[in-house]
């Protein structure tokens, strides 16, 4: 899956992320800030339940944004193909800038 698709995935269908998915992104946001309180509640959070299981979480948090993101993208396509939405430009069959566009961004067709 090309970048752009995986961007556009993972930016429009985090509804579908899991507990575990959301709260590896806000420790992601948290790490490019430079701080290392993002692991200071793990423990917490991990006896109460919110990961599956510890060596799932430590993977997750050890990759790349672009890893993870590529990871996601893939998972979110797979197990919610129903509920995804791939807008492409109706003409030159490229993606669009969002689910709801009318309008190709890579040619300028408009579908309105």
């Amino acid at each position: 899956m090309d970048q752009e698709t995986v961007d556009y995935i993972v930016s429009y269908f985090s509804n579908l992320y899991t507990e575990e998915e959301k709260y590896t992104i806000e420790i992601d946001i948290v790490k490019s800030f430079g701080t290392a309180e993002a692991f200071a509640d793990y423990e917490a959070h991990y006896e109460m339940g919110m990961f599956s299981e510890q060596e799932d979480y430590l993977e997750l948090v050890k990759m790349t944004a672009g890893e993870f993101n590529s990871i996601l993208a893939t998972r979110l396509l797979c197990d919610h193909k129903d509920k995804i939405f791939i807008n492409r430009g109706k003409k030159c069959d490229k993606l669009a800038r969002t689910p709801l566009a009318k309008q190709c961004r890579h040619c300028g067709h408009d579908w309105h």
